[in-house]
């Protein structure tokens, strides 16, 4: 691919002004008027061009998505809670077998059809702390709250349902006045990695903790997080999640015991309270969802119960203790609801449901018929010997899913058989997978242009930014395609296109981004792929901003319109990254400053920034000549040219002297949205 430096300062100015006139009279006196003409024409149509997409981008709504709480009880499906937020929500795990469907559609028609799997069996998971042994169950419940998200199209949205025979076309739901709950303390974003629309979000909550204990509830918090995001495989991705913190003070601390008759006043009613399973601890479930839909973009749910005894339980949210262990049954919690795995002991499980065929289970013995057989080594045996001998080898151990045989696991321990155990090679895939699919990650952290169309003018430079969000531990691979042709970009994460190369005809760019995760030896889907592209379209008349200099003068670049301070520019020049420091400074802000400009070569400089509305924006290219005494002809056509910037230069020199503001202030009294170039004279 060819890449066009900018031209000298007299072919700049010629390819702005001149060219259109190259058949017109050529005297010196002519000349000089039609360029102040022409120079008026085009300040007038690039600053009506500009305020034309200005007012097409103000115009803009983003996406929206709604976090909508439901209830099923007795066959009565009814919304209990929506929050819109926005953003593209992933629509969640569903099975067409399920019992109800909820079908969202708006004026035109239908938006979107989700299968709804009601979650009314609550499992758990019971451990013997002295054998390190698991065992498990389940209850039915006739009652249950839970939560999805779901696209939300605006206006006149309809929700309807059908479920065990029936269709119902309205819910029991209040419409749009109903919002967000607000939280009895504060909301903190406890670890930030980016959108949420690209991260697994975990909200934390806190039950048992009194007022005065919420200090103790935030280090809480952090520290099973920590200790939470150290586990592989989410140790590699934890640069992929989010976590939040949500302030709900009790009234008393700890949780009910009732077989011990204590009872507390709680805000989410933690208890001890199923006699048979002692260590099964529970909360309203109800009021958590309630109070969560505060943070609307959560994933996942963890309630802290301030009780230092052992007990937990997984499901529509994973609840915990303080103690020690408390972080491993939730992991091995989320490993069912997060990654849809199976529990992998053997000890029975009155009631269970049959095996259905989760990612770490099979019920086969034929290398080639099992799930996991990627990962098998040509010399393991099959089936695999239960025997230390083999403890790191991924092969096919019986017994699973609560049978000791007839079912087989791919290892011979994992933290679906013990906690305390790392999650084998197929668990942790499978949390990878689930991570791309439920979650909605993606290893495209932004790109820019961040619009699905470019128009390009013949002689202009465009730039194609994508920056990966690469996991830890390894890189995410790009690749450049100019119409389905393999450009040789070695990885780039910018392009830039000499649109003299593209010959004035459309075409497609694409970016293709994928996780090389060594985690991942099974993606039929395509989940860690991901893809960018744009249509670039030709268009007459030059794109883009021009400055000329010379060497040793200063000269500053600042972004116009609206600008997010809070999250940093990031300048560059061509494809590489300008930093602060030097004779360079604010390069993560608003206005770069190069104080005296020593770098003798030209250049093409740009920014990409966020706006207040948090939309990723491209400023620039703006075209930087720097001006060589020597360089310029003083025979032929040029010097007349030559002889035109000289004059203007000598006719301005009293500005020269004048602040920065002072220099900038045509441009905004123009009101220009897209430009604003700034010089320092010294």
């Amino acid at each position: 691919m060819q890449v066009r430096s900018p031209g000298s300062l007299a072919q700049i100015w010629y390819d702005l002004f001149i060219m259109d006139y190259r058949n017109e009279s050529r005297s010196l006196l002519t000349q000089w008027r039609r360029l102040a003409g022409i120079a008026t024409l085009r300040i007038r149509n690039i600053l009506a061009a500009g305020v034309f997409f200005f007012a097409i981008a103000q115009a803009a709504h983003p996406q929206e998505s709604a976090r909508l709480n439901l209830r099923w009880n007795g066959g009565t499906l009814s919304v209990t809670g929506l929050a819109i937020f926005p953003g593209e929500a992933k629509l969640p795990r569903g099975d067409v077998s399920a019992k109800a469907a909820l079908r969202i559609a708006d004026s035109d028609g239908l938006v979107a059809q989700i299968p709804l799997d009601i979650p009314d069996r609550l499992y758990f998971d019971e451990l013997d702390l002295e054998s390190n042994t698991l065992s498990g169950g389940s209850f039915q419940r006739d009652t249950v709250d839970f939560s999805i998200k779901i696209p939300w199209p605006g206006g006149d949205t309809v929700l309807e349902w059908t479920g065990g025979g029936s269709k119902q076309t309205s819910l029991e739901w209040r419409g749009k006045e109903l919002r967000a709950a607000k939280a009895d303390g504060d909301v903190e974003k406890l670890l930030d990695n980016g959108p949420d629309s690209s991260s697994l979000v975990f909200l934390v909550l806190g039950d048992g903790y009194t007022a005065a204990e919420l200090g103790s509830f935030h280090a809480d918090a952090a520290a099973i997080m920590a200790e939470y995001l150290s586990e592989p495989p989410f140790d590699t991705y934890s640069s992929y999640v989010n976590v939040y913190t949500l302030d709900t003070a009790s009234s008393e601390s700890g949780a009910d015991h009732p077989l011990e008759a204590i009872f507390v006043d709680t805000a989410f009613g933690a208890s001890f309270s199923e006699p048979t399973v002692p260590q099964l601890l529970t909360v309203d479930e109800g009021a958590v969802l309630t109070a969560a839909i505060a943070v609307p973009t959560y994933d996942e749910i963890f309630v802290i119960v301030n009780e230092s005894q052992y007990g937990g339980s997984g499901g529509i949210m994973s609840v915990l203790s303080t103690h020690g262990l408390a972080t491993e049954l939730a992991l091995h919690e989320m490993g069912h609801t997060f990654a849809e795995l199976a529990d992998e002991y053997e000890t029975a499980c009155p009631p269970c449901d049959p095996f259905a065929g989760e990612p770490n289970v099979t019920d086969t013995s034929e290398l080639e018929d099992i799930p996991w057989r990627v990962w098998i080594e040509d010399f393991t045996p099959i089936p695999t010997p239960d025997s230390s001998s083999y403890d790191s080898e991924v092969g096919l151990f019986e017994g699973a899913r609560y049978q000791s045989v007839g079912l087989f696991r791919p290892k011979r321990n994992c933290k679906m058989r013990s906690l305390s155990q790392p999650f084998c090679e197929v668990c942790q895939e499978t949390h990878i997978l689930s991570l791309y699919r439920t979650a909605g990650v993606s290893p495209v952290e932004t790109f820019a242009p961040n619009v699905p169309a470019v128009d390009y003018a013949p002689g202009s430079l465009e730039f194609f930014d994508v920056v990966p969000k690469a996991p830890l531990g390894h890189q995410v691979s790009v690749q450049w395609y100019l119409d389905g042709n393999l450009l040789d970009e070695d990885g780039a994460e910018t392009v830039i296109l000499d649109t003299n190369t593209l010959g004035g005809n459309a075409h497609s760019l694409e970016a293709v981004l994928i996780d090389t995760t060594p985690l991942v030896r099974n993606d039929p889907d395509g989940l860690l792929t991901e893809s960018v592209s744009w249509t670039l379209n030709p268009v007459a008349g030059p794109r883009g901003i021009s400055l000329s200099v010379f060497v040793g003068e200063a000269f500053t670049l600042s972004i116009p319109g609206d600008v997010n301070e809070a999250v940093p520019v990031q300048w560059k020049k061509n494809s590489a990254a300008v930093f602060d420091g030097g004779t360079l400074t604010g390069a993560s802000s608003r206005a770069l400053m190069v104080d005296p400009a020593d770098i003798p070569d030209s250049g093409s400089y740009y920014a990409r920034y966020e706006d207040g509305s948090g939309t990723q924006l491209t400023y620039g290219p703006i075209l930087v000549t720097v001006y060589v005494a020597g360089s310029v002809p003083t025979t032929g056509p040029w010097a007349l040219v030559f002889l035109f910037l000289v004059t203007a230069a000598a006719a301005t020199l009293p500005l020269r002297n004048m602040s920065e503001r002072e220099t900038r202030m045509p441009y905004s009294r123009l009101g220009w949205p897209f430009f604003s170039v700034g010089r320092r004279g010294h």
